[in-house]
């Protein structure tokens, strides 16, 4: 069953210790999903910071993709990209996007975030950048 505790340790190989892969009933759509979360620390400016998230997204997406065949059509997924721990105490994200196995394919093929702009969280810079010439 996926993700087994093998896949969970491989997703935080890749991405992480504090990463979460984890699949969960939605009753409401009458359907599973499989959320993946990975943490990130800033990168020297917000513009690099953006585009380092959005390849974790993208990455996230490529690798659920190569484990996602055996799961049903009507599987669900959300993708997050948020701050580290170490960064903000109560962490926050930075992306957040999903749906069907065609979105997912779709968020790993696309090099632009700017095509998903929908998925960039509010405030998402809150406290990081203070002080710091970007």
């Amino acid at each position: 069953m996926f993700p087994s505790q093998q896949d969970i340790e491989d997703f935080r190989a890749q991405f992480g210790v504090e990463s979460v892969l984890h699949r969960l009933a939605l009753a409401h759509l009458n359907c599973c999903g499989t959320q993946a979360a990975v943490l990130i620390t800033p990168a020297r400016t917000k513009a690099e910071t953006l585009a380092l998230a959005w390849e974790m997204v993208r990455s996230a997406a490529r690798w659920i993709l190569s484990r996602s065949a055996d799961l049903p059509m009507t599987e669900r997924y959300m993708i997050i990209v948020g701050w580290s721990q170490s960064v903000r105490e109560f962490q926050g994200q930075i992306f957040k996007t999903g749906g069907d196995h065609a979105a997912v394919r779709a968020i790993a093929e696309s090099e632009d975030w700017k095509a998903f702009e929908s998925a960039l969280l509010r405030n998402w810079e809150k406290d990081v950048f203070d002080g710091r010439v970007v």
